[in-house]
Formats: structure tokens, C-alpha cells, sequence
């Protein structure tokens, strides 16, 4: 899913210096943002639903709160 690759290639201004983990629950990819983080706060989603909050098109409560997107 390239959408996912590069929205979460801009990912890291929008973070607010707190480091995150993306896990796909439908693969094997995990992303670390910055790379290399330690301490991180985890999401796990399939990569759909990753790709839908990281574009503000889903919300979960769980979920850390983003910097706006575009």
C-alpha cells in the first residue's frame, strides 16, 4: 500500500517530538517514527485503517491526537 508508505514519510512534524509505532495488524510491517525511538506509543490497526487516521478520515479514542494533516 504505497498511500501508507507516503503518508507516514511525512508523518514526523505532525508528531510534536513524541515518538509513535505504527503496527500493521494485517502484515509484518511496523513503523517507528522518528526511527530508531525509544519509549514509543504503539497503534496497531490494519493498514487501511492506519492509512484512514493518518489522513484524518477515522478517529479512535485510543488513538494519539495528530498535528493536522496537509
Amino acid at each position: 500500500m504505497r498511500e501508507l508508505e507516503t503518508t507516514i514519510g511525512t508523518l514526523a512534524p505532525r508528531l510534536d517530538g513524541h515518538p509513535l509505532a505504527l503496527r500493521s495488524t494485517d502484515s509484518a510491517h511496523v513503523w517507528t517514527i522518528p526511527e530508531n525511538s525509544c519509549s514509543v506509543v504503539e497503534v496497531r490497526a490494519p493498514r487501511r485503517q492506519l492509512l484512514a487516521w493518518l489522513v484524518g478520515r477515522y478517529e479512535d479514542p485510543f488513538y494519539p491526537t495528530l498535528g493536522t494533516w496537509l
